[in-house]
């Protein structure tokens, strides 16, 4: 969001305060996270009172106050009453700070399928590929292929038509010609 609005800013789409102000606020974020992480809660008959209040399993390992977040059941605010937890008046940085910890690892999860697709898509495809060799792709689609002859696998992805199976397809047999060190069309001796 800050990068589309850098971007605004830059085309004078976007005042320059409005960029500020969700700056400080992505700032605000990051200092309420690494303080959550860096407070450490360990296991009581107080503190799992207080999470079974919460219908939250108790604590049998000290944890931070950020793995306590992560429980689904567990607001923000229901930390209030652990020590060490600092309050958070602004309700978009408390609630990103909420929707950052619980879903981390589904964040991190898509941030590496883009990092792979991008990779994926800049993956050259050789200008003598044999599509016809590729197992379960069509008449029609292999006929296609081989007319428009894309470099990359993203060019690919952008042809009319294309599947993801055709595309999955391509992409293992270029996977094996590499492994097996044959270039694309070339046919291993008997």
């Amino acid at each position: 969001m800050i990068r589309l609005l850098g971007k605004g800013c830059a085309l004078g789409l976007v005042e320059r305060t409005h960029l500020s102000a969700l700056q400080e606020k992505m700032h605000k974020i990051d200092r309420g996270i690494t303080s959550l992480k860096s407070v450490t809660v360990k296991p009581s008959p107080e503190v799992n009172e207080k999470l079974a209040r919460r219908n939250s399993p108790a604590m049998t390992q000290p944890t931070s106050l950020y793995g306590l977040l992560k429980r689904h059941e567990i607001a923000y605010d229901d930390l209030s009453d652990i020590p060490g937890w600092i309050p958070e008046p602004d309700a978009f940085v408390k609630k990103q700070i909420e929707i950052e910890t619980k879903y981390e690892g589904y964040i991190k999860r898509q941030f590496e399928a883009t990092r792979k697709l991008k990779e994926q898509e800049k993956k050259k495809i050789p200008p003598d590929f044999d599509y016809a060799q590729v197992p379960g792709l069509s008449n029609e689609l292999q006929a296609k292929l081989a007319r428009i002859a894309p470099a990359t696998v993203g060019q690919m992805e952008r042809i009319p038509g294309m599947t993801e199976g055709a595309i999955s397809a391509v992409l293992v047999m270029l996977r094996k010609k590499e492994l097996a060190g044959t270039a694309p069309g070339d046919e291993k001796a008997p």
